[in-house]
């Protein structure tokens, strides 16, 4: 699959007159020739709107002289692919759910060429390793995976306080996190003026995009109403003109609301890693469908969500996975093959694009009310309990479910057991949110799973 997605993206005359999806390798290669050949320095000297992780990422296809950029950059970008997929598979070693594996394993090169031409794809091997550190036990070491997917875009960010909410070592996370985005600000520190003005101000003044819920909303009002397609080209995408002032605030506040209401519940759950991520796949996908800028390699971050929710809690979010699948597929279906359709305002691609956005509206809506019943689902935590710093590690390895008094961890999450034999380990508390109920603790204080 790989190598048949791959191809495609390398050869974008394959695809017709369609429009050229691959194009950002263009601005990719240009940006590492200002580096490497003329010597200027990002944000300094040239503009350039994402964190300064991304700098690795263009520098990197540079280092082999053979095949193109283009293909250079794809090969890097399919081998973040594998990354996230072999995640994947270690997060259900533990658990023994490998549908995660699976979505991730057709949704990625579903979504075309744009998910081999964009640096989103290292954004989410990012997210999937952050919730197998978790799983492990290792909120340090998931710290340093979110870090690196921030150094690269603003998205983990979005995140972080839901995460440091749940976690029962926020320090460790948040030390993680800090160190390893800030070793890449680190040789940009004279030129954090400049970093925030080309990051941060240039997503806070873009527009409403036509490929945002928003966006589609208006085309199709106006085609129905008979009005002329009216968009123009700022900030890297086509915005909608002239549309209501309110949209952009509103937007804004239901992204701030959506990032503030899933760090307060969460809390409610905290430690307990399956319900968790189907709060936080619930957060993104609202972001997603909320926000006024929704392009096609977006989805790369939730279908990495989603995977790694469907690993800890396969039981919650199988429909909303659906309606996200087919929203990826409509995703290729517009762009880019009805990309100029769109913009002649013919009804086949309005209707594409309105219908892909329903989509990614109700998996949002049945995600975020799955969310809501595992969390009512779960007792609260006491005083006591929340007192007490329990990791993944331990409530999966020497107090936690999947555990027997005396056992010890072998690879891979096995536990093995002191007759010779050995099962899996799981996450913390992972029997929430996957249709079990928690147990009351025994006398050696280990939570112990259903039979």
């Amino acid at each position: 699959t790989r190598l048949l997605a791959g191809w495609v993206a390398d050869h974008p005359d394959q695809l017709g007159r369609h429009i050229n999806a691959t194009f950002e390798t263009t601005n990719y290669h240009n940006s590492a020739a200002r580096i490497l050949q003329d010597g200027e320095r990002p944000y300094a000297d040239f503009a350039l709107e994402y964190p300064p992780g991304q700098i690795p990422l263009v520098l990197a296809p540079e280092a082999v002289d053979a095949f193109s950029y283009r293909t250079r950059f794809i090969a890097l970008c399919i081998a973040a692919d594998a990354l996230g997929l072999w995640g994947l598979c270690r997060m259900a070693r533990r658990s023994g759910c490998w549908w995660g594996a699976v979505t991730w394993l057709l949704l990625v090169p579903s979504l075309g060429p744009v998910a081999y031409s964009r640096t989103d794809v290292f954004v989410a091997a990012s997210l999937v390793w952050t919730f197998e550190r978790l799983q492990a036990g290792r909120q340090g070491a998931a710290g340093v995976s979110l870090g690196l997917g921030l150094a690269v875009k603003l998205t983990p960010a979005l995140l972080l306080p839901a995460l440091l909410a749940g976690s029962t070592r926020r320090g460790r996370l948040l030390a993680g996190t800090g160190i390893a985005a800030g070793l890449f600000v680190l040789p940009f520190v004279a030129d954090l003026g400049d970093m925030w003005r080309e990051v941060i101000r240039f997503h806070a003044d873009r527009g409403v995009q036509i490929e945002s819920l928003w966006g589609s909303a208006v085309l199709a009002w106006r085609h129905l109403q008979g009005e002329a397609f009216q968009a123009r080209f700022a900030f890297g995408s086509f915005d909608v003109t002239g549309v209501a002032g309110w949209i952009k605030p509103l937007s804004t506040t239901l992204s701030v609301a959506v990032v503030a209401v899933s760090a307060v519940v969460v809390r409610r759950v905290r430690g307990d890693l399956a319900t968790i991520s189907v709060t936080l796949t619930a957060a993104l996908a609202t972001l997603v469908v909320t926000g006024r800028v929704l392009s096609p390699q977006y989805l790369l971050w939730l279908v990495a969500l989603y995977s790694a929710a469907l690993t800890l809690a396969p039981h919650r979010l199988r429909w909303p996975t659906v309606l996200t699948g087919l929203a990826v597929t409509l995703t290729l279906a517009e762009f880019p093959f009805l990309w100029f359709e769109l913009f002649a305002d013919r009804a086949e691609a309005l209707v594409v694009l309105f219908t892909r956005n329903l989509f990614l509206l109700a998996a949002a809506v049945l995600a975020a009310r799955e969310a809501w019943l595992a969390i009512r689902a779960v007792p609260p935590v006491r005083p006591a309990e929340a007192d007490t710093p329990v990791s993944a590690g331990e409530s999966a390895g020497e107090n936690g479910p999947g555990h027997e008094v005396g056992a010890e961890r072998g690879e891979d999450g096995e536990v093995e057991e002191p007759g010779g034999g050995h099962h899996r380990g799981v996450g913390p508390l992972l029997e929430s949110g996957t249709g079990h109920e928690h147990q009351p603790q025994g006398g050696d204080g280990a939570r112990h799973p259903e039979p």
